[in-house]
């Protein structure tokens, strides 16, 4: 069966003019397998990772549409960030080098953000969950469409698309609707802004995607702040950590201390410290740190909350219990809610 997108390239293929360039993917199949295989290996992460390329976009919004009461067969990740121009797709299909390579940390229009995004590669993790994966884009004034058929990949190292740009802004408004079973009225809004992509993940190969489980996920896992936020059909994406906790510590905080002290034999140098400038959330203010021989400095929160291990919710509204380790924002056990606890 073939995907909406892939039957209106081939329409607009039809018209030489329409085609531009073209994205060149080379890569072996068991490549891909391997990471929606293993690295991403839950269809919830690898939305977070398309997801994640909004927020490395300077996105204010990105709106997440699952199997539901907008889109009955596709899932689409839909961000008003700086999109891409034809150049900009053909980058986002390098694999063999990475415009996300390293640690990173952008500075755009005064706005500064970590890079959080994986390698490069978090398009591979839309093959965790579908065959087909697109991408529509708004950039400066242009409207293009790319589109990626894994099943081309099986047969080939070496494949090709077409960058096809849409010849007036009706044709991709009209694309776009057609994309919805009932276009959303919270989407109305995206359609008007001056850049956005749209990532359009077909041919499902996962039979559900409960909402709440991936609300929750999104909610811990990613950045949530002032000038970024989610929605998952149509609702608010809140981070379930936002409540007040029973116990609150930094690394400066004496249970802290003592505990890395009285674990002497393991951490038998560290240096303690406070230090203005950590957290670039709060950049004025200053932070204690550990400075771990052969680690580095660490500086962070220890958070405890009144809910038990074992307590559980319905499936549909999420996760509410568990243990969470989070690295500069983001939930790295997703689905593992007793990791480290003995």
């Amino acid at each position: 069966m073939s995907s909406v997108i892939s039957e209106r390239i081939k329409e607009l293929q039809d018209d030489p003019g329409n085609v531009v360039d073209q994205v060149s993917l080379n890569v072996d199949y068991q490549i891909i397998e391997h990471f929606s295989r293993h690295l991403y290996d839950s269809p919830n992460k690898a939305v977070e990772e398309l997801v994640a390329n909004g927020f490395d976009a300077f996105a204010k919004e990105v709106l997440v549409f699952t199997p539901g009461p907008y889109t009955a067969d596709r899932i689409l990740v839909w961000d008003d960030g700086e999109s891409m121009d034809v150049e900009g797709l053909k980058e986002l299909w390098w694999l063999a080098k990475s415009p996300k390579s390293g640690e990173r940390v952008e500075k755009r229009n005064g706005k500064e953000r970590k890079i959080i995004g994986k390698f490069g590669i978090g398009k591979l993790a839309s093959y965790a969950v579908g065959e087909v994966i697109s991408h529509v884009c708004r950039h400066q004034g242009e409207f293009y469409l790319v589109s990626i058929d894994y099943a081309t990949v099986r047969g080939s190292k070496r494949v090709q698309a077409p960058i096809i740009r849409l010849p007036k802004e009706d044709h991709a408004v009209e694309l776009v609707k057609s994309l919805f079973s009932k276009f959303p009225p919270s989407a109305e809004g995206m359609l008007r802004r001056d850049s956005w992509t749209l990532a359009v993940v077909e041919k499902l190969k996962v039979a559900d995607l409960p909402s709440g489980r991936l609300t929750w996920v999104l909610g811990n896992g990613m950045p949530l702040r002032p000038d970024f936020s989610i929605k998952v059909n149509g609702k608010a994406v809140r981070s379930k950590l936002e409540k007040k906790a029973e116990v609150d510590w930094d690394f400066g905080s004496k249970q802290v201390v003592d505990a890395i002290k009285n674990r002497g034999t393991v951490f038998s140098s560290v240096e303690y410290g406070r230090e203005t400038g950590l957290d670039p959330a709060a950049p004025l203010k200053e932070v204690p740190f550990v400075r771990f021989p052969r680690i580095g400095q660490v500086w962070g929160r220890v958070r405890l909350f009144d809910e038990t291990l074992l307590k559980f919710r319905a499936h549909d509204h999420g996760r509410s219990h568990g243990f969470f380790v989070i690295v500069r924002g983001r939930l790295v056990n997703p689905d593992d809610e007793k990791l480290f606890n003995p």
